[in-house]
């Protein structure tokens, strides 16, 4: 396998791993935007190439899906990449029995335990908007509770003057009327996010507290996976990417792999974390496997982790410093420091896109899968798929971002 940082040959065949974050979904979303996004790509730079549907390589491993890019940059080779998608968001608890009395304990209980455990001030640390995604979801969760109440009890004081049994009707209605007002809840939460911001909270307090059921299996099956592939002479580069709080389960992941070997069969494994959360799931601890995991990571240098974060992606802990926490030994610091990425989301689309975009939070917390519209800041797909090593074309598209805004003042 060509060292990820040695940039000795082009890249013809390479391997990402993929660890998307908390989206019940599972892959969905990020395969239908890496299909999306590689046409834009491949219309603002002119290459050529097609991608494969998503398939099951491995019967054996339920939890890996896989598809294949084929790309060729002008004047350069074409490039195979395969996605292998670690799938672990089947293990997200579906709460669909008695969803809104569920969601609303959980959010109750979840707001809680971020007091408990100094949450916002933690969060504050980093950014004031940081901490807007922390307390919105929470923020809405009462508004709705309080409307909701208002409905039923709306209900019954109209039909009370007139007798018990126009007050039992005026409640049975006011109970209608928040149930219809729930219903709407979820209609906009398409663009909201707000139960679905209470159920991440609340997976990352349950998991980052005391873990949940099969994710610690789950992530060792995953983790005998990646040892596999790094000994595996077919491919030219294998790198490892992270999506929000994938980052968290990927430290993780690699904590007994990197336990067993520390050199990763003499690899540098590229590890590239977009809108990376690791932070906050290790507040409600840190759990011990991911004390290791960091631990190992910076101890060694087999991992070179390249952490980005959009100006603007108030999901993202911005400049997120590990040696902040009391788990790492300062002596550690320097010895092998993430490299941070900020992208201002601005110079990556037109004015109009970012103007559409609004309060498409989400959206905003995964436009570092895509592929821009202005050729500056980021491009995935060049990043990920291109002839050149991982490493090297991020290092590189870095600079270039640097230099730039420099230039423009």
């Amino acid at each position: 396998m060509t060292d990820a940082t040695s940039g000795a040959a082009p890249i013809r065949r390479r391997l990402v791993l993929f660890m998307h974050g908390f989206d019940p979904r599972g892959l969905k979303l990020p395969y239908r935007i890496f299909a999306t996004e590689i046409e834009r790509h491949k219309a603002r730079t002119g290459a050529t190439g097609s991608v494969t549907s998503v398939t099951q390589p491995d019967p054996s491993r339920l939890w890996l899906k896989r598809w294949t890019a084929h790309l060729t940059e002008p004047d350069e080779p074409e490039v195979e990449t395969t996605f292998d998608f670690l799938e672990w968001q089947d293990l997200i608890p579906r709460r669909k029995p008695f969803r809104f009395f569920r969601m609303t304990w959980a959010g109750i209980v979840t707001f809680v335990q971020m007091l408990r455990y100094g949450i916002y001030p933690k969060m504050r640390a980093y950014a004031r908007s940081h901490v807007a995604f922390g307390v919105f979801p929470f923020a809405f969760l009462a508004l709705y509770l309080w409307i909701m109440w208002s409905l039923v009890w709306a209900g019954y004081t109209i039909g009370r003057p007139h007798g018990g049994w126009y007050a039992t009707l005026g409640t049975a209605i006011g109970i209608g009327l928040a149930a219809a007002f729930y219903w709407l809840t979820l209609r906009l939460d398409r663009f909201l996010y707000v139960w679905y911001s209470i159920a991440l909270w609340d997976f990352q307090w349950r998991h980052g507290s005391r873990g949940m059921p099969g994710i610690d299996e789950r992530l060792d099956a995953m983790g005998r996976y990646v040892e596999e592939k790094l000994r595996d002479p077919a491919y030219d580069e294998i790198a490892l990417i992270a999506v929000s709080t994938g980052a968290y389960y990927s430290v993780e992941m690699l904590a007994p792999v990197l336990a067993r070997d520390p050199a990763l069969a003499g690899c540098k494994l590229a590890f590239l974390t977009f809108g990376s959360q690791p932070a906050i799931t290790s507040w409600f601890g840190p759990r011990k496997r991911f004390v290791e995991g960091m631990r190992a990571i910076f101890s060694g240098n087999a991992v070179a982790w390249h952490a980005y974060a959009i100006r603007g992606d108030f999901m993202s802990a911005v400049g997120f410093d590990p040696f902040r926490e009391s788990y790492l030994d300062p002596a550690l610091h320097g010895r092998n420091p993430i490299i941070h990425h900020t992208l201002y989301l601005k110079r990556m689309i037109t004015p109009e896109t970012r103007k559409a975009l609004g309060w498409k939070f989400l959206t905003i917390h995964l436009y570092y899968l895509m592929a821009g519209e202005t050729g500056e800041e980021h491009d995935f797909f060049a990043i990920l798929c291109g002839p050149r090593p991982v490493l090297e074309e991020a290092e590189a598209w870095r600079l270039r971002a640097e230099k730039a805004r420099r230039t423009a003042g």
